[in-house]
């Protein structure tokens, strides 16, 4: 998967063959195949690694003694630090993931409704009166989720570590505001 990481940023993923994945890991094609059936495979094992990454870094965080605030804080830029190590990689992924067909869009849906389920929690957090209550509903949470994935493309794209800071604190500051909203129901 590092030798994919590096093909890509290299040459692109539509480009990338499987010859240039093993020699960035220095593999065989034999020991390629062993593991995946095609590049897109290898591609989906990525953005699997990539988003379970993030995933358990959540739950680190949310499992932590850290008050709520200061939880939320350190998801998003726990998030961030994921990001961060490979930007253009994590573009490429975003991006390709629907290119591949039913296979991308099935796991991409499956990770989607994990991170919605977190941004339901994280709203839900930071009102003590809506704990054990869910704030807004399943739909709400996937064009939530949607439109964040297609703003992190716009920082990844755009402007490197410093959008990308700014993306953080515009995922913060919108929690915090659905935390409001959601205080006055």
């Amino acid at each position: 998967m590092n030798g994919m990481a590096a093909a890509v940023s290299e040459k692109g993923y539509t480009t990338t063959t499987i010859a240039d994945i093993v020699r960035h890991a220095r593999v065989s094609k034999r020991s390629f195949y062993e593991n995946f059936t095609d590049k897109d495979a290898c591609l989906v094992a990525c953005y699997v690694a990539m988003c379970e990454r993030a995933l358990q870094l959540v739950a680190q965080v949310t499992a932590s003694d850290l008050p709520e605030e200061q939880q939320l804080e350190a998801v998003v830029h726990g998030f961030l630090s994921v990001i961060k190590l490979q930007p253009k990689f994590v573009r490429t992924l975003l991006l390709q993931i629907h290119e591949i067909g039913p296979r991308g869009w099935k796991v991409r849906h499956q990770i989607h409704q994990r991170f919605e389920q977190i941004f339901i929690e994280q709203v839900s957090a930071g009102n003590p009166s809506t704990r054990s209550k869910q704030i807004f509903s399943p739909n709400f949470a996937e064009v939530v989720i949607g439109g964040l994935g297609v703003s992190l493309l716009v920082a990844t794209e755009h402007g490197g570590e410093k959008k990308l800071e700014e993306w953080s604190r515009t995922v913060i500051e919108f929690v915090r505001l659905c935390r409001g909203i959601s205080a006055k129901k």
